[in-house]
């Protein structure tokens, strides 16, 4: 709710900087006071974790403006963001090591997460600090807040007009939108399904299920790097990309709900794992690519949030169509296989944003028509600005107000 808000600041003053840097700082304050998680202190780190998530997205939206005025290109887009989550990948693997650090220390789980929350505290102190004063650079305000609008308000409602020009002017934006939000929904919960499916149905223990996702992880960094490769073909735009990676994803759903059936089939999961993998680290780098080619400029904060909002209104809807599969007493297989459908309707949404170029070429056109519209405000204001002013010998002469 609060992220058109944040997205105003950071579109409409010089405080894009600021914004990062001082949530970053929180996140670390936060992370460094869960530490004292335990039996009797569980429902306030609770709260602190759903400040955490506020922080986070806060935190984002002012790092994915700065990513999306890397390039408006989106093959280095493709480039840039692979590289990116694959470091993040690689990242959560060193974390993972966690679990025999655990076992080595002889420490139980709430001994366990303290020292996770006490390694997350010192790298962050290390490394946002670092980052902030040496590799972000303060940027000026990327345009004026609109004339009858306060910066208080001016993100809600910039937000809903917005949402209302794109689906007026840019059809082919919304569709793309569209594609996003059931992608994202169908990835995300593969997490939660996954692990319900292999824990019910192929009777997995705990060492077993970290492992499956342990080969995800470490697949997700060949998966991120498939993405640019393909971006860097000229035949292939990020709509080629995006719709492979979702067709891969639907197929391995549809697979996977018919070959694993039971503990018999443990070792297949690996091998899902791996495609999954494959297709996480893929999916996102790509989506976030063809957003930044396809959106306004001057907008990125805007349009940022909005693309987080994408990322997560629909993230409810697969898990409970799983849990009504598996309520009304059909096989769980059926439930695990619903996950491909929303793949499948995200490739009719990107089919029928038509051609990339043509989208691309849109876009310009809408570009320019604001172009011209700001040229008239300026000469509105500039006009209302003027003042006659006497010099006391019956000449006058113009200045601004």
């Amino acid at each position: 709710v609060a992220l058109p808000f944040v997205g105003a600041v950071v579109d409409h003053t010089p405080h894009r900087r600021s914004v990062g840097a001082y949530t970053a700082a929180s996140i670390v304050v936060v992370k460094a006071t869960e530490i004292v998680v335990g039996p009797h202190t569980w429902l306030f780190v609770s709260f602190l974790q759903v400040v955490t998530g506020l922080l986070f997205n806060f935190h984002i939206t002012s790092t994915y403006a700065y990513t999306s005025e890397l390039s408006k290109d989106a093959t280095t887009q493709a480039v840039y963001n692979s590289t990116f989550f694959t470091i993040m990948f690689v990242s959560t693997l060193i974390f993972l090591f966690m679990s025999p650090l655990s076992n080595f220390l002889n420490t139980d789980d709430v001994g366990t997460a303290r020292i996770a929350l006490a390694l997350t505290s010192i790298i962050s102190t290390a490394l946002f600090p670092f980052c902030w004063k040496y590799f972000f650079r303060e940027r000026p305000a990327l345009s004026r807040i609109p004339s009858g609008m306060s910066l208080a308000t001016c993100g809600f409602r910039k937000v809903f007009q917005t949402f209302r020009r794109i689906q007026r002017l840019f059809p082919a934006m919304m569709r793309f939108m569209v594609a996003v939000a059931l992608g994202e929904a169908a990835s995300s919960a593969i997490a939660t399904i996954g692990t319900t499916y292999m824990k019910e149905v192929q009777d997995m223990n705990a060492n077993e299920i970290a492992l499956v996702f342990f080969v995800v992880l470490v697949s997700g960094i060949p998966g991120s790097q498939i993405g640019a490769y393909l971006a860097k073909k000229r035949s292939w735009n990020p709509i080629h990309n995006l719709m492979l990676c979702n067709s891969v994803f639907a197929v391995s759903c549809w697979l996977a709900g018919s070959m694993l059936k039971g503990p018999q089939d443990k070792t297949l999961s690996y091998g899902f794992g791996v495609v999954w993998g494959v297709c996480l680290g893929w999916l996102f780098p790509i989506e976030l690519s063809g957003f930044v080619s396809l959106m306004e400029k001057d907008q990125e904060a805007e349009m940022m949030g909005i693309f987080l909002f994408l990322s997560q209104i629909l993230v409810w809807l697969p898990p409970l169509v799983f849990t009504m599969v598996n309520e009304s007493g059909l096989s769980m297989s059926i439930g695990l296989a619903s996950l491909g459908f929303f793949f499948v309707f995200a490739i009719v949404a990107l089919w029928c944003m038509g051609s990339y170029e043509d989208a691309l070429s849109t876009l310009e056109n809408i570009e320019n028509q604001s172009i011209m519209e700001n040229d008239d405000d300026v000469v509105d204001d500039d006009e209302a600005g003027l003042i006659m002013l006497g010099n006391g010998k019956g000449q006058t002469h113009l200045t601004y107000a």
